[in-house]
């Protein structure tokens, strides 16, 4: 996926498929955690679509960019 999508359900898709576990978050909050990196996102499911910079933080996270 060469697009920057910043649909939630989207990016949430995209961890999923490059090997992220979701976790249980609380409330509209999902975590994503992959075992061979300590990182941990958090992403708010109530929202249609991401803000650039928690994108950007995301895509970083993730090794995206």
């Amino acid at each position: 996926m060469t697009e920057k999508s910043r649909d939630t359900r989207r990016v949430a898709a995209r961890l999923l498929r490059e090997g992220w576990v979701r976790r249980r978050g609380k409330g509209d909050h999902v975590n994503f955690s992959k075992p061979e990196r300590p990182a941990l996102i958090t992403i708010d499911m109530s929202k249609k679509e991401l803000d650039k910079n928690a994108y950007r933080r995301i895509s970083k996270l993730a090794g995206w960019e």
